[in-house]
């Protein structure tokens, strides 16, 4: 309606916020096509009017769809030129402004680096980003989540020793700000060094304590990954009955989460 109502009115400013806001509930619900087409026209608006804090911002969004479809050299792209522009501003601008946005592009040139296998730049935009938010933000959400990422990062390289330190000063700051979510997270990291170790019993300790958390904010997806490592642990373990339980789990929590895309799909 306020798209409707801006466009026949040509009022390009409440045009811009409501079809960012569309494409914001899209990306939320999972219908990351429609809010590409939001914000690509929210684009379009800001480069005619010439705000490069707009333009920064919907390429931010942008990149963060092409994240989550794994076009990682897309988002790679957007993110560079969103932090190149954010840059700019900041020097133009009082200096404590667009801390955060910058702070943001650091940690998802990361994880889109990583996820290109270009490990040398994710550690690098992973430091920068960690560097400017101790600087800027204190104990923060970016902070622990640039921690958790490049625990992330130190994982897929087997540097067991680095991912210890960061995924439990990443698990200090989540408790602190009450990040129920976060801290599933940080569990499912220091679990899967544990495994990298070998000591089993631990895995399991911080696999359980992960799972309970991710059931309580109801994020199935991390459920499905700490079910199915408790499986694995139970089954090289030999322990049959307990591996039959969580793989039988594993199954209606895979149907729950095809379910819902499927509706998504069909929406």
């Amino acid at each position: 309606n306020a798209v409707e109502l801006a466009e026949n009115s040509d009022n390009s400013e409440i045009l811009s916020k409501s079809l960012n806001n569309i494409g914001n509930v899209y990306f939320t619900q999972g219908f990351f096509e429609l809010a590409l087409k939001q914000y690509y026209r929210y684009l379009q608006l800001q480069k005619e009017d010439n705000n490069k804090n707009g333009i920064a911002t919907a390429l931010i969004n942008m990149g963060a769809i092409s994240l989550n479809m794994s076009d990682f050299k897309k988002a790679l792209a957007n993110f560079k030129e969103a932090l190149s522009l954010f840059e700019e501003l900041r020097q133009k601008s009082d200096s404590t402004k667009y801390k955060n946005e910058i702070i943001t592009c650091y940690n998802n040139l990361g994880i889109a680096c990583q996820n290109l296998k270009h490990h040398n730049e994710s550690a690098q935009y992973y430091l920068k980003g960690i560097n400017l938010a101790r600087k800027e933000l204190g104990n923060s959400t970016l902070l622990a989540n640039l921690l958790n990422n490049l625990g992330s990062l130190y994982l897929d390289q087997g540097k067991l020793d680095e991912v210890y330190n960061t995924a439990n000063e990443a698990l200090a700051i989540r408790i602190l700000i009450s990040d129920k979510n976060g801290q599933a997270q940080s569990y499912r990291s220091i679990a899967l060094y544990y495994q990298g170790r070998g000591d089993h019993q631990k895995a399991l300790e911080y696999l359980y304590l992960g799972f309970g958390l991710a059931q309580e904010v109801v994020n199935i997806s991390l459920q499905s990954f700490l079910v199915n490592k408790l499986f694995e642990e139970y089954n090289k373990a030999g322990r049959a009955d307990s591996a039959l339980k969580y793989q039988i789990l594993l199954r209606k929590l895979d149907d729950k989460m095809n379910y819902e895309e499927t509706q998504r799909e069909l929406t």
